[in-house]
């Protein structure tokens, strides 16, 4: 953890924040010692398990309270009075402690033991509003630190002049601190840009029921409470230590030592290990050194019973718990969405601590009734308790990357799909009467009527069926049949339907229609092709028909082509992809084939001399056809294709396969491979368009910049689709979308989402990069991925006339032209021997810069 890596503009934030948590800790630390020593200075420690019961009913009343009078304020404005209220409380309190004893030290045990976690829980609810989960990973030490320093200043303050003031006049200092907090609180408003967009149902507020019916949030609830349990049996277990071994006036100046020292270790750890452990192993590993240290001290105190086994226990317990697993707890809230974390980490960290408490105290009196008060019987007890919180950690680990991928689906916004433009004509079908369009004399009125009510009102057509299909225009006749048809609509009951004077009408369909027959009728021989009917004349007559000069016709052919898997039409459907009018009947003709020709249509996909129109319809046929066998096909297309157009189709399209069928499987080491290529290829971009700033030539400078910096963004999307090939699909994109938001939230999630999948070659060269503040922290991250330097903006110009991109050549031929780079007089020429045109054309210009130069 580095100061370095805090920037500019993140500054006043985290002095803010970390101001506002010293305040909170050191005040209740000063809280907190004053309401222990009083306590054991007035009642025996074995009044602590009924008093935990008795904190736990209260502060689930306080919590509940708490949400119906916060309501929907900022969290910036809930800490504010919070602060206040219970500093105004801590005056009265310190009035009471004159003029009573027992009373006021059990209801001071109970209001602080429910507002010390209610302003601890509503800080980090604010903290992790203000900061996203990938600068927490920078800031979070620091904030950390700072409530530790607190805590250091409060218990440093109680050692050394807990014997000089009394107990009252502690409680008075805590309520000024308090002041000072809310004035801090009332500055850490929760920024616009801090935000991340979310559906509106997710924005409303939601009951503490309703969070609890997430299945993570229980599962968190479980961690805690267990945890909570662990911790306080451990805690009655030391204070019982200390009782027993020390005069009740000394207890408070030896409490103030032990959470003075606590805090020291903590500081040390926080500022120490911390950042390294939370970088190296993650922040579910590190949680889990809690519970497995005091499982091995539980061990330690069975084979030595003495009161130095339980200190060290208790002092590691209580040092973790506010620095390295408190960081590493606060990342497990990230995932869920605004709405329901606040409501789960207020109950959590306050209902279900008190309620761990309480269940400690259960046991205890349990444990006491069954006679087990001996060291030994409650390290048991602790023993077993460690052992199932490890157990519940492992649970959650699982289930914190599944929650991960649902955060990035709720708040990722989706861009308007089909179903979105569907229904913008639908408002249009309702806003304008295409019924009485139907009934027009104008024959293509009817047919422009036939053509939007066939997307937005199908039902009309079938309904005003008997009118269309024997209308006086042969035009509007084979329009309503060709859709019908395409409707689902069986032949046997349109087809014939026809006012022709053919022999098909009577439905003898083994002569040969006559030659005078209409539109219609040619539509109705072609959709008969795919029915059958005892003669194969409209299955002769489909190659014909594919030609046909009406668009109906050939359409309606085209399907019936690929229903009956008709193999010789197969070259001419795909000559049809290259005409934008014939291209979408002619793929869904095409589609229909099925997997009888998957590995036809690879073939062509692969051979660079299909025509590029016609490879990236192919693309769209096999991404349609969606099986194991039309992946592989696209893959090993999208594997040997060196044009970036189709790589790209091909890669949305095996996304878009994956998506819909997350069982399809690609093979990993040439995905991997292609992976780190992509990412060599991505720096490279970032490092070059750095380069290129040192050209004077304003003009090319800003062209060359603005082509590098499409090329990274493109570079990138291919990243990420690659990724998309072997982990979840759709929250891989989903993760993509979300980087590329602008959104600082959004973008954070992406890359915890990142980091929960990648392998630890792939995590450690592309997350710097992509995390990376700053234009110079970004191009230095992507050099190191190069491993090499910056290269000179020439030299940069160089490597993209060396490019395998042909776009990249024109650019680079550009430049050497307009900045008269004779040097490279012999790349120039080079370029005219390109098989692109665009090449060529701008090496002859480049030519004739040089030369005339």
């Amino acid at each position: 953890m580095s100061i370095g890596n805090i920037q500019r503009d993140e500054w006043r934030k985290l002095v803010l924040l970390a101001s506002l948590h010293f305040l909170v800790i050191a005040a209740f630390t000063l809280a907190r010692i004053a309401r222990d020593g009083f306590f054991l200075a007035e009642l025996p420690a074995e009044m602590l398990p009924y008093v935990y019961i008795g904190v736990a009913v209260w502060t689930a009343l306080v919590v509940a309270i708490m949400g119906r009078v916060s309501g929907g304020a900022p969290s910036h404005r809930i800490l504010q009075w919070a602060l206040f209220v219970t500093g105004l409380s801590l005056v009265g309190f310190s009035y009471w402690f004159l003029h009573a004893g027992e009373s006021a030290a059990i209801a001071f045990y109970l209001w602080s033991g429910a507002y010390g976690l209610v302003l601890v829980s509503q800080f980090w609810i604010l903290t992790n509003e203000r900061v996203n989960s990938r600068d927490a990973k920078r800031m979070f030490g620091f904030i950390g630190a700072s409530g530790i320093l607190g805590g250091l200043a409060g218990g440093a303050f109680a050692t050394f002049l807990g014997g000089i003031l009394p107990t009252h006049v502690i409680l008075l200092i805590a309520a000024g601190i308090h002041a000072v907090g809310a004035i801090f609180a009332g500055r850490c408003a929760v920024l616009p840009s801090e935000v991340a967009p979310q559906p509106r149902e997710q924005a409303l507020a939601v009951s503490m029921r309703g969070a609890l019916q997430n299945s993570y949030v229980r599962l968190l609830a479980m961690l805690f409470l267990v945890g909570g349990i662990t911790s306080a049996v451990l805690d009655y277990q030391f204070k019982l230590f200390l009782q027993d071994q020390f005069e009740p006036e000394r207890i408070t100046s030896l409490l103030g030592t032990f959470y003075g020292a606590q805090n020291v270790l903590a500081l040390l750890a926080q500022l120490g290990v911390a950042g390294f452990l939370l970088a190296k192993f993650g922040a579910r590993f590190v949680s889990m050194a809690l519970p497995a240290g005091i499982l091995v001290g539980s061990i330690g105190i069975l084979g030595a019973p003495v009161f130095l086994s339980v200190l060290g226990t208790r002092l590691f317990d209580a040092t973790l718990r506010v620095s390295i697993s408190r960081t590493a707890w606060e990342f497990l809230y990230f995932p869920l969405p605004d709405n329901v974390r606040a409501q789960s980490k207020r109950f959590i960290d306050v209902v279900i601590s008190r309620s761990a408490d309480a269940g400690a105290g259960i046991i205890v009196i349990v444990l006491g009734l069954a006679g087990v008060t001996s060291v030994t019987g409650l390290s048991v007890a602790i023993l077993v308790l460690a052992a199932g919180w490890i157990a519940v950690e492992i649970g959650v680990s699982r289930s914190y990357k599944e929650q991960v991928a649902k955060q990035l689906r709720r708040g990722v916004m989706q861009r308007p799909d089909q179903a979105e433009r569907t229904s913008a004509l639908k408002d249009l079908h309702r806003d304008f009467d295409w019924e009485r369009e139907l009934q027009s004399d104008d024959e293509s009125t009817v047919v422009y009527a036939l053509d939007i009510l066939r997307s937005t009102s199908p039902e009309t057509i079938e309904n005003e069926r008997q009118y269309l299909l024997h209308h006086p225009s042969p035009r509007v006749r084979a329009r309503a049949l060709s859709i019908l048809i395409a409707s689902g609509a069986k032949v046997e009951d349109v087809a014939w339907e026809q006012p022709v004077d053919t022999t098909l009408r009577s439905g003898d369909a083994t002569a040969e229609v006559a030659l005078e027959e209409t539109p219609a009728d040619r539509v109705a021989v072609a959709a008969a092709a795919a029915r059958g009917f005892g003669s194969d004349i409209p299955r002769r007559r489909l190659p014909e028909l594919i030609h046909d000069p009406e668009p109906d016709v050939r359409h309606v052919a085209y399907r019936s082509a690929g229903q009956i898997r008709m193999r010789e039409l197969v070259g001419p459907l795909l000559e049809k992809l290259e005409d934008p009018a014939e291209r979408g009947p002619a793929r869904t003709g095409l589609t229909l084939y099925g997997e009888s020709i998957v590995g036809a249509l690879g073939d062509y996909l692969a051979d660079p001399a299909t025509k590029m129109s016609i490879r990236l319809e192919i693309v769209k046929i096999l991404r349609a056809t969606g099986t194991q066998d039309a992946a592989l096909a696209l893959f090993r297309s999208g594997h040997l294709a060196t044009d970036r157009l189709v790589l790209n189709e091909v890669l949305r399209a095996l996304n878009d396969v994956r998506t819909r069928d997350p069982e399809i499987v690609l093979p990993w080491s040439i995905v991997r491979k292609r992976l780190d290529q992509e990412i060599k290829r991505f720096c490279e971009r970032i490092v070059q368009e750095r380069s290129i700033r040192s050209i004077p030539d304003e003009p090319v400078r800003n062209l060359l910049s603005r082509v590098l910096k499409e090329k990274a963004d493109q570079s990138l999307e291919r990243i990420f689709r690659r990724l998309a090939l072997v982990y979840n699909a759709r929250e891989t994109i989903l993760a993509y979308d979300g980087y590329r938001s602008g959104n600082e939230r959004l973008r954070a999630q992406s890359i915890e989402y990142l980091e929960s999948i990648l392998e630890s070659d792939h995590k450690q060269k592309l997350l710097p990069v992509l995390e990376a503040r700053t234009e110079e922290q970004r191009v230095r991250l992507a050099g190191l991925v190069l491993e090499r330097g910056s290269p000179s903006s020439y030299g940069t110009v160089m490597e993209l006339l060396e490019s395998r991109e042909s776009h990249l050549n024109a650019w680079g031929l550009f430049a050497v032209g307009r900045l008269a780079l004779d040097i490279h007089l012999d790349s120039a020429y080079g370029g005219l021997r390109s098989n692109d045109p665009i090449v060529r054309d701008t090496a002859e210009w480049a030519i004739k810069r040089l030369t005339a130069a």
